[in-house]
């Protein structure tokens, strides 16, 4: 926790997501525990090729110069699959468990809601200011989408064509 405190000082936000790398940029599923984030990153580094884990469990998001950036940690969950690396943040993922695969657009309410629930909250006010700052350079800069998902191909290549304009992996 402290290592999380000292990130937000420095203007990192803690993210609880499964943070991958694919063409240049970082991908991250969130969601409560047990709901299939590592399992979806599996998939990608299934059906795509040069997919890197980032971060399986507490990546890092904060500004470099003028880019929103993930970064890599050494607290990675249970697996410890982490690299040390930043890349800059392409889309942030809300999984949510179904039968039925389906893409929720977030309008930005909504996208503070699924946010606030999965990053790390700093109990000191001032610590909490700059959490938010982060926060609103997401909601601004960065693609946020809810999907409803079970774990299957056809999953992963819905939110594939959604996060690469209908290009197939």
């Amino acid at each position: 926790m402290v290592f999380f405190d000292i990130a937000v000082a420095e203007g990192l936000l803690p993210i609880h997501a499964a943070a991958i790398e694919h063409q240049g940029s970082a991908i991250l599923f969130a969601a409560p525990s047990g709901t299939g984030k590592s399992t979806h990153a599996a998939l990608w580094r299934m059906y795509c090729d040069n997919v890197k884990i980032i971060n399986d469990d507490k990546p890092l998001i904060g500004m470099d110069g003028e880019i929103l950036t993930v970064f890599g940690t050494p607290w990675s969950g249970k697996d410890v699959k982490n690299e040390n690396i930043y890349v800059p943040l392409k889309a942030i993922v809300f999984l949510k468990q179904s039968i039925e695969n389906r893409i929720v657009e977030l309008d930005r309410e909504a996208a503070l809601k699924h946010l606030f629930r999965n990053v790390y909250r700093p109990r000191d006010s001032h610590q909490t200011e700059k959490a938010l700052e982060v926060m609103t350079d997401i909601l601004l800069e960065t693609d946020v989408v809810e999907f409803q998902t079970d774990v299957s191909e056809a999953a992963f290549r819905m939110i594939y064509a959604r996060l690469y304009g209908g290009k197939k992996a």
